[in-house]
């Protein structure tokens, strides 16, 4: 009874760990599109290695090199102890912090190879796809994780979001973050107005991969 029992349960988790690969599987195109971009480029032998975590630092990169900001310099923020100048990912985490898209953990620690998890992941792209306002109607996490929902960056039932994100749920999030419409404040004062930018009624249609297209050709020129 006992053999069969721990069969089951091993039937049970090895279902599990199918259906959850499968429900977020990574096209080829969106590969290629996170190397072109330089998104995501892999060890020194190219393997992307889908199947490990990603730190903190890591998504730091990640996010600004998808908005474009791996060659702008801030000026110096108060750091934090352990990220000092030398780490490599410095500029990407300060860039981070400058754009209020990350915080630290408190007490002046940011926890650079802690990993992330997916929801915190979540949370940093609505942001930096300007869905901020919306977001915080709710609060952390619940209102980001319904917003991404809604102008489908996930689908809640294909992802545990509070467990640690691999760097496939990862690529995949940013992959498909790259064509959703930014939402841009569109009017100021007390209560300002936010507007899609989807091309629609006169809007111009502004996405991250648009601006990652022109910025490339611009740099090219």
């Amino acid at each position: 009874m006992k053999k069969i029992i721990c069969l089951i349960v091993v039937l049970v988790n090895i279902f599990s760990m199918i259906v959850s690969a499968s429900a977020i599987q990574l096209s080829e195109t969106a590969k290629n599109d996170l190397y072109n971009y330089g998104i995501m480029v892999g060890d020194q032998n190219g393997n992307l290695r889908l199947e490990d975590n990603i730190t903190r630092a890591e998504f730091c990169k990640m996010i600004c090199v998808t908005l474009n900001y791996k060659d702008i310099q801030l000026s110096v923020m108060e750091d934090f102890y352990d990220v000092d100048t030398e780490h490599w990912a410095y500029h990407y985490i300060q860039m981070a912090k400058g754009l209020a898209l990350v915080e630290g953990v408190g007490n002046g620690y940011f926890n650079p190879n802690e990993n992330i998890t997916v929801q915190d992941t979540v949370k940093i792209i609505v942001t930096a796809l300007g869905y901020k306002p919306k977001a915080e109607k709710e609060g952390y996490p619940i209102g980001y994780i319904n917003v991404a929902e809604e102008i489908g960056l996930i689908n809640k039932n294909d992802f545990d979001l509070t467990d640690y994100a691999t760097r496939e749920e990862v690529a995949y999030l940013i992959s498909t973050c790259l064509d959703i419409p930014l939402l841009q404040q569109t009017s100021f004062g007390k209560e300002p107005d936010y507007t899609i930018m989807d091309g629609t009624n006169n809007v111009p249609l502004i996405t991250l991969r648009k601006n990652i297209i022109n910025i490339n050709t611009d740099t090219e020129k």
